[in-house]
Protein backbone atom coordinates (compact mmCIF):
# COMPACT_ATOMS: atom_id res chain seq x y z
CA UNK A 1 0.00 0.00 0.00
CA UNK A 2 1.19 3.51 -0.71
CA UNK A 3 1.86 5.68 2.36
CA UNK A 4 -0.98 7.70 3.84
CA UNK A 5 0.40 10.71 5.67
CA UNK A 6 -2.80 11.13 7.69
CA UNK A 7 -1.81 7.95 9.54
CA UNK A 8 1.44 9.53 10.74
CA UNK A 9 -0.38 12.58 12.09
CA UNK A 10 -2.94 10.49 13.96
CA UNK A 11 -0.10 8.39 15.44
CA UNK A 12 1.53 11.58 16.77
CA UNK A 13 -1.82 12.76 18.15
CA UNK A 14 -2.48 9.42 19.84
CA UNK A 15 1.01 9.32 21.36
CA UNK A 16 0.59 12.80 22.88
CA UNK A 17 -2.81 11.85 24.34
CA UNK A 18 -1.36 8.60 25.75
CA UNK A 19 1.66 10.35 27.31
CA UNK A 20 -0.35 11.80 30.19
CA UNK A 21 -3.58 13.46 31.13
CA UNK A 22 -2.52 16.95 30.05
CA UNK A 23 -5.00 17.13 27.18
CA UNK A 24 -8.59 15.96 26.91
CA UNK A 25 -8.59 15.78 23.13
CA UNK A 26 -6.42 16.18 20.07
CA UNK A 27 -7.26 16.85 16.43
CA UNK A 28 -5.12 15.57 13.58
CA UNK A 29 -4.94 16.47 10.86
CA UNK A 30 -6.38 19.96 11.09
CA UNK A 31 -6.30 22.57 8.34
CA UNK A 32 -5.99 26.33 8.15
CA UNK A 33 -8.04 28.47 5.78
CA UNK A 34 -6.30 31.80 6.38
CA UNK A 35 -7.93 32.91 9.60
CA UNK A 36 -9.64 29.82 11.03
CA UNK A 37 -8.58 26.28 11.88
CA UNK A 38 -10.85 23.35 11.02
CA UNK A 39 -10.90 19.60 11.43
CA UNK A 40 -10.16 17.82 8.17
CA UNK A 41 -13.50 16.83 6.62
CA UNK A 42 -13.34 13.03 6.55
CA UNK A 43 -16.69 12.21 8.11
CA UNK A 44 -19.46 14.72 8.58
CA UNK A 45 -19.06 18.46 8.66
CA UNK A 46 -15.74 20.10 9.56
CA UNK A 47 -15.58 21.60 13.05
CA UNK A 48 -13.88 24.93 13.76
CA UNK A 49 -11.27 24.18 16.42
CA UNK A 50 -9.13 27.10 17.06
CA UNK A 51 -7.51 28.48 18.77
CA UNK A 52 -10.46 28.50 21.11
CA UNK A 53 -11.12 28.84 24.83
CA UNK A 54 -14.28 26.69 24.76
CA UNK A 55 -12.90 23.23 23.90
CA UNK A 56 -11.09 22.49 27.16
CA UNK A 57 -7.49 21.31 27.23
CA UNK A 58 -6.78 20.30 23.63
CA UNK A 59 -4.34 20.51 20.77
CA UNK A 60 -4.37 20.23 17.02
CA UNK A 61 -1.74 19.20 14.51
CA UNK A 62 -1.84 20.73 11.04
CA UNK A 63 0.28 21.08 7.96
CA UNK A 64 2.15 24.39 7.85
CA UNK A 65 3.14 24.12 4.21
CA UNK A 66 3.32 21.73 1.31
CA UNK A 67 4.93 18.31 1.35
CA UNK A 68 8.50 18.23 0.04
CA UNK A 69 9.92 15.24 -1.82
CA UNK A 70 13.42 14.05 -2.66
CA UNK A 71 14.43 10.89 -4.50
CA UNK A 72 16.57 8.42 -2.60
CA UNK A 73 18.57 6.07 -4.75
CA UNK A 74 19.67 4.02 -1.73
CA UNK A 75 16.12 3.00 -0.81
CA UNK A 76 14.75 0.52 -3.32
CA UNK A 77 11.19 -0.63 -3.57
CA UNK A 78 9.81 -3.56 -5.50
CA UNK A 79 8.36 -1.25 -8.18
CA UNK A 80 10.95 1.46 -8.71
CA UNK A 81 14.65 2.08 -8.66
CA UNK A 82 14.46 4.66 -5.90
CA UNK A 83 12.47 5.49 -2.82
CA UNK A 84 11.05 8.88 -2.06
CA UNK A 85 11.97 10.85 1.02
CA UNK A 86 9.05 13.01 2.17
CA UNK A 87 9.33 15.94 4.56
CA UNK A 88 6.06 17.00 6.16
CA UNK A 89 6.08 20.47 7.81
CA UNK A 90 3.75 20.48 10.80
CA UNK A 91 2.52 22.86 13.48
CA UNK A 92 1.17 21.68 16.80
CA UNK A 93 -0.96 24.22 18.69
CA UNK A 94 -1.98 23.48 22.27
CA UNK A 95 -4.53 25.23 24.49
CA UNK A 96 -4.73 24.64 28.25
CA UNK A 97 -6.42 26.77 30.94
CA UNK A 98 -4.64 27.87 34.11
CA UNK A 99 -1.28 26.58 32.91
CA UNK A 100 2.19 28.02 32.56
CA UNK A 101 3.03 28.17 28.82
CA UNK A 102 6.70 27.48 29.60
CA UNK A 103 5.74 24.21 31.29
CA UNK A 104 3.24 23.24 28.56
CA UNK A 105 5.91 23.82 25.88
CA UNK A 106 8.53 21.83 27.82
CA UNK A 107 6.12 18.92 28.37
CA UNK A 108 5.13 18.80 24.68
CA UNK A 109 8.74 19.16 23.52
CA UNK A 110 9.79 16.22 25.70
CA UNK A 111 6.93 14.04 24.43
CA UNK A 112 7.79 14.94 20.83
CA UNK A 113 11.51 14.28 21.32
CA UNK A 114 10.70 10.83 22.71
CA UNK A 115 8.52 10.19 19.67
CA UNK A 116 11.33 11.17 17.32
CA UNK A 117 13.45 8.35 18.72
CA UNK A 118 10.73 5.73 18.09
CA UNK A 119 11.88 4.08 14.87
CA UNK A 120 9.17 1.41 15.08
CA UNK A 121 6.69 3.95 13.66
CA UNK A 122 8.46 3.83 10.30
CA UNK A 123 9.50 7.46 10.53
CA UNK A 124 13.01 8.54 9.68
CA UNK A 125 12.73 11.44 12.09
CA UNK A 126 10.52 13.92 13.87
CA UNK A 127 12.35 17.17 14.36
CA UNK A 128 11.26 19.91 16.77
CA UNK A 129 12.17 23.15 14.97
CA UNK A 130 10.82 26.08 17.01
CA UNK A 131 8.20 27.09 19.55
CA UNK A 132 6.14 30.15 20.44
CA UNK A 133 4.70 30.55 23.93
CA UNK A 134 3.27 34.09 23.85
CA UNK A 135 -0.51 33.50 23.63
CA UNK A 136 -1.18 36.72 21.73
CA UNK A 137 1.48 35.95 19.15
CA UNK A 138 0.28 32.36 18.71
CA UNK A 139 -3.30 33.54 18.35
CA UNK A 140 -2.30 36.10 15.69
CA UNK A 141 -0.17 33.51 13.83
CA UNK A 142 -3.14 31.16 13.65
CA UNK A 143 -6.05 33.59 13.20
CA UNK A 144 -4.50 36.63 11.54
CA UNK A 145 -3.83 40.13 12.83
CA UNK A 146 -7.41 41.37 12.41
CA UNK A 147 -9.09 38.65 14.49
CA UNK A 148 -10.23 39.87 17.92
CA UNK A 149 -8.32 38.11 20.70
CA UNK A 150 -10.57 36.51 23.36
CA UNK A 151 -10.02 37.98 26.83
CA UNK A 152 -8.89 34.62 28.23
CA UNK A 153 -5.90 34.61 25.88
CA UNK A 154 -5.25 38.33 26.27
CA UNK A 155 -5.30 38.12 30.07
CA UNK A 156 -3.09 35.02 30.17
CA UNK A 157 -5.73 32.73 31.67
CA UNK A 158 -4.93 30.15 28.99
CA UNK A 159 -1.60 28.79 27.84
CA UNK A 160 -1.54 28.91 24.05
CA UNK A 161 1.61 27.29 22.64
CA UNK A 162 2.69 26.45 19.09
CA UNK A 163 5.51 24.12 18.11
CA UNK A 164 6.77 23.78 14.54
CA UNK A 165 7.91 20.29 13.57
CA UNK A 166 9.11 18.42 10.54
CA UNK A 167 8.33 14.76 10.03
CA UNK A 168 10.53 12.83 7.64
CA UNK A 169 9.30 9.53 6.21
CA UNK A 170 10.45 7.06 3.58
CA UNK A 171 7.90 6.63 0.82
CA UNK A 172 9.06 3.57 -1.08
CA UNK A 173 5.83 2.22 -2.54
CA UNK A 174 5.17 -1.49 -2.50
CA UNK A 175 2.34 -1.03 -5.03
CA UNK A 176 3.34 -0.88 -8.68
CA UNK A 177 1.60 1.67 -10.91
CA UNK A 178 -0.24 -1.01 -12.87
CA UNK A 179 -1.65 -2.44 -9.61
CA UNK A 180 -3.05 0.81 -8.17
CA UNK A 181 -6.74 0.54 -7.34
CA UNK A 182 -8.64 3.80 -7.68
CA UNK A 183 -11.34 2.52 -5.30
CA UNK A 184 -8.82 2.81 -2.44
CA UNK A 185 -8.84 6.61 -2.71
CA UNK A 186 -12.61 7.09 -2.48
CA UNK A 187 -13.83 9.26 0.40
CA UNK A 188 -16.79 8.08 2.47
CA UNK A 189 -18.37 11.55 2.64
CA UNK A 190 -18.96 11.90 -1.11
Amino acid sequence: MFPNYRTYLTEIRDAILAAGNCFQQGFAPARADGNRIWTWPTQGEPQEIGPSDHLGAYFYLRLRGGLRYRNRNDALSSCSESGLLTRIPLRLVAVRACSDPFVVEAWLRNVLQNLSMNESKGWLGLQVLSAEIDPLRVYRLERGNEAPVPDNFFLGKYALVSIDLELEVESASDVCAEDLNCNEIAVETC
